[in-house]
């Protein structure tokens, strides 16, 4: 419900709900204790007008975890990646950092998208712009081997870097530098193997 508000004051309070939402998880409190009640009280919003936009504190968070994946997206494609030769291998591997970057610099965004279930509740169209994103990108700074629909190449190698910094996030409730070369080493592994000679 909340993509339809259109006036100034729908939209104004729908971003001070998420912004209070990414504020709570950003400092001590984790997903499962976001609820309406807190959210609301915390933004300093009345409940009934909540619920208008929101019926549940998982729609809150399927709307936050959509914001992060745009923001996500926005910082591989205005990120500027440190090559020396423009080898497919060295751009997973600077893909691969600046996931861990991103969701390193944003405790809320790894609680909620690697914590959680949301990484894969996130809807179809976000991951695919997310996937189109890091496609584009690899476009531009080298040419690509040939692949039978680079687009579904990419959105498989995403979903596999995703899922194994999700599972090293779950293991140990922090990204660290194994989960890093794991994740360097599936998302390769398969974008390789997705080559055509």
């Amino acid at each position: 419900m909340y993509e339809n508000a259109k006036q100034a004051r729908s939209v104004k309070r729908i971003d001070a709900l998420l912004a209070t939402a990414e504020k709570l998880l950003n400092e001590k409190f984790n997903v499962s204790d976001l609820t309406i009640a807190l959210l609301t009280k915390e933004a300093g919003l009345k409940r009934t007008s909540t619920y208008k936009f929101f019926q549940t504190p998982e729609e809150i968070k399927f709307a936050l975890a959509t914001k992060y994946f745009n923001d996500l997206a926005s910082h591989i494609k205005n990120t500027s990646f440190q090559l020396t030769d423009n080898t497919l291998h060295e751009l997973c591997a600077c893909l691969v950092r600046e996931c861990f970057v991103f969701f390193e610099s944003n405790q809320g965004a790894m609680k909620l998208l690697l914590g959680n279930s949301f990484l894969h509740a996130v809807e179809k169209k976000i991951f695919q712009d997310f996937s189109n994103t890091v496609l584009q990108k690899f476009e531009n700074l080298t040419k690509l081997p040939n692949m039978f629909d680079k687009y579904g190449v990419f959105l498989v190698t995403n979903q596999i870097l995703l899922s194994v910094m999700a599972l090293n996030y779950r293991q140990n409730n922090l990204l660290n530098e194994i989960g890093e070369k794991e994740a360097l080493r599936a998302a390769y592994a398969y974008l390789l193997s997705c080559t055509t000679k």
